[in-house]
């Protein structure tokens, strides 16, 4: 048998795992419970993260999707428009305010979803632009410190959301929000991250603005030769390379990921999200820009881990056979 076929199969098998850990995860009522940062356990922004990329993968899927993984999204669906905020949007979890990255998050996984967006969350969403353009997490008032200025995960996340509706022509927020993602850009075309260790997920969701503004945006080359420290990481790589196709560097990616998969078929997360104090407006310069804490049920880098390969599986079909 030649390596694609071999690996296709493995790619089966992991994502078929991680389908049941995911489901198994899954609470009666239908949402998806994780972290421990000092407000509690997340409850909504886990749900909305879990919901959208499970339906990313359902996507991929096509007409392959398992009847048991469309009704945890339509529950999850349900749960999540019960439990939006009074505000109009959704956050972290009922003990601090909405923000604009589980209010984007959710927006994305109930536009994938057969129900409605509920009314006015799109409006909600756009008031977390500051007048620079970007998008903060949280709308600024005396207290939220950098937490209230534009953060470049933050804005590329929003206007995936706002992209995945169908807007004027020459939507004035869309461009403006555009043209800070832009300005942002780093000069090895990758973008840092306000909330994480390393700018990798920010840079997939900055490549995934301009794919769908353009079409495919090839990966920068410096993830090419970049060395993964963890899953998480390695999920994020991969899905900024399997964006333009099937590189080298995304089989040896795959295989790794298939190969560190545990037992019960989740992935190990790594100290990665960064409560970042809110005295520092970039973290990526500072040598002590707050603590950084792994998500303990594991269900947020398994999902993260689930999309990547699925893409990855779907990058493969694709590929020439000479490419595979």
């Amino acid at each position: 048998m030649s390596p694609a076929p071999v690996l296709r199969a493995a790619l089966d098998r992991a994502i078929g795992r991680a389908e049941e850990a995911l489901l198994a995860r899954q609470d009666a009522a239908g949402s998806w419970t994780d972290w421990a940062l000092p407000p509690g356990p997340s409850s909504e922004w886990t749900t909305a993260h879990v919901g959208h990329c499970l339906a990313r993968h359902a996507t991929a899927q096509g007409a392959q999707v398992r009847p048991d993984l469309a009704r945890a999204l339509a529950q999850a669906a349900a749960w999540l428009r019960s439990h939006r905020f009074p505000d109009g949007g959704w956050g972290y979890n009922p003990a601090v305010p909405s923000d604009a990255d589980s209010t984007a998050l959710a927006i994305l996984f109930l536009s994938a979803t057969a129900g409605p967006v509920p009314k006015d969350a799109h409006r909600h969403l756009r008031s977390f632009q500051q007048p620079d353009g970007g998008f903060a997490t949280f709308r600024p008032d005396g207290l939220t410190g950098s937490w209230g200025r534009s953060h470049p995960e933050i804005t590329a996340i929003a206007l995936l959301a706002l992209l995945a509706r169908p807007a004027p022509s020459g939507d004035p927020a869309i461009a403006r929000a555009v043209a800070w993602l832009r300005r942002a850009r780093r000069g090895d075309g990758c973008w840092n991250a306000f909330w994480w260790a390393t700018g990798l997920g920010a840079t997939d969701l900055g490549l995934a603005v301009l794919a769908s503004l353009g079409g495919p945006q090839p990966a920068p080359p410096v993830l090419r030769s970049l060395t993964p420290a963890d899953s998480l990481q390695s999920a994020l790589v991969l899905s900024c390379l399997a964006r333009t196709g099937w590189p080298p560097q995304a089989r040896a990616l795959a295989g790794r990921l298939i190969s560190d998969q545990a037992a019960d078929g989740t992935w190990q997360g790594a100290p990665a999200l960064r409560i970042t104090r809110r005295e520092c407006d970039s973290p990526w310069d500072s040598p002590d820009p707050g603590p950084l804490f792994a998500d303990p049920r594991r269900t947020f880098t398994t999902a993260t881990v689930l999309a990547a390969l699925s893409a990855a599986r779907a990058a493969l079909l694709q590929a020439a056979p000479g490419e595979r």
